[in-house]
C-alpha cells in the first residue's frame, strides 16, 4: 500500500458502493488529504484539501438528491468539502469555526428536504437546508 500522506489518518468511514458488496474506506488526514482506499489497500482516489487538518469522520449521504451518495469531509478551518464517491469534487461550504464533531444529514423539520447540521469548535451549531434548484 502506498502512503496516504500526513503523519496519521485522523478519521475513516467504511462505505459499500461496490457492486460485489465489498467495503472500501474513506479517509482524511492531518496533511489535508482525503480519499478512498479499497479493501485490498489500493488507493481508489485521493485529493488534497491542504492546508486542511481533518479531525472529523467523513459523512456519507445523498446531499444533492441525485440518488447517489456523496461524502462530506469537514476540516478544522471550517471547510465542508463535498465529493462524489468516485472522487469528483462538488464544492465546499464554510462554517464559522473548525469542525471536530461529526455533522449529520437528515430531514430536521419534516419538509422532505434534508438538512446538514454541523457543530463547530467555536460553539456554533449550524443547519444548512440542502435543496436543488
Amino acid at each position: 500500500m502506498e502512503s496516504l500522506g500526513g503523519h496519521q489518518i485522523n478519521a475513516s468511514q467504511a462505505v459499500a458502493p461496490n457492486a460485489d458488496g465489498t467495503m472500501d474506506v474513506l479517509f482524511c488526514n492531518d496533511a489535508g488529504g482525503v480519499g478512498r482506499v479499497s479493501r485490498d489497500g489500493d488507493i481508489v482516489w485521493r485529493a488534497s484539501e491542504a492546508p486542511g487538518l481533518f479531525n472529523c469522520t467523513p459523512v456519507v449521504a445523498d446531499v444533492n438528491y441525485d440518488g447517489q451518495d456523496e461524502v462530506l469531509f469537514c476540516d478544522m478551518s471550517g471547510g465542508i468539502h463535498i465529493y462524489t464517491l468516485t472522487g469528483d469534487k462538488i464544492g465546499t461550504l464554510y462554517e464559522h469555526g473548525g469542525i471536530e464533531g461529526i455533522p449529520f444529514v437528515f430531514d430536521v423539520d419534516g419538509d422532505s428536504n434534508v438538512e446538514l447540521v454541523v457543530p463547530s469548535v467555536d460553539g456554533w451549531i449550524s443547519c444548512y437546508r440542502l435543496t436543488v434548484d
